[in-house]
């Protein structure tokens, strides 16, 4: 992972080469959501008397912000 910091031409301003943002607006975060259904446990119930199982959904909205990508490499094996 690059921890290189480039600068801005035009502001001089620094930023890292890489970001990784998520969505998040008025006090709501994707950066890790997370819900149970199911279950019967802890209120958990999903309507369904005859499947006892819980199930945990998991959640996350994130995009990479790159910066002076003509200096990162992407290698396959």
């Amino acid at each position: 992972m690059p921890l290189a910091n480039v600068a801005d031409a035009r502001s001089g301003m620094k930023a890292p080469s890489l970001s990784l943002y998520y969505k998040e607006a008025n006090g709501y975060s994707r950066e890790m959501e997370h819900w149970v259904t199911g279950g019967g446990v802890m209120g958990h119930t999903n309507g369904d008397a005859g499947n006892d199982s819980m199930t945990f959904h998991y959640r996350s909205e994130t995009a990479l912000c790159v910066r002076a990508a003509n200096q990162h490499v992407l290698i396959k094996g």
